[in-house]
């Protein structure tokens, strides 16, 4: 009998980092989409997680886009610097 074919087991993210992950991701979909032409079901996706847990992180559609318009105010609410609008 052949051996099946296992996947790498996944580590968990922490919040912070599943956050990050999640506003980077979105970044590429309103970049490649536009901001009405993106969807929290793409950004889950390629994310490989469900939309509610994007919904968790910033508690729907506006609360994403928020997060997306103003890193500064995004960084700061994680208590980490921002110069200029991006991220330090």
């Amino acid at each position: 009998m052949a051996a099946s074919a296992k996947k790498p087991a996944r580590s968990r993210m922490t919040a912070a980092e599943r956050r990050e992950q999640l506003i980077e991701i979105a970044r590429t979909v309103f970049s490649e989409r536009g901001f009405n032409g993106a969807s929290v079901e793409e950004i889950a996706a390629r994310a490989e997680v469900s939309k509610p847990v994007v919904d968790e992180h910033f508690g729907g559609d506006e609360g994403q886009g928020r997060a997306l318009r103003r890193p500064g105010a995004e960084a700061r609410r994680q208590g980490r610097d921002c110069v200029g609008g991006r991220v330090a």
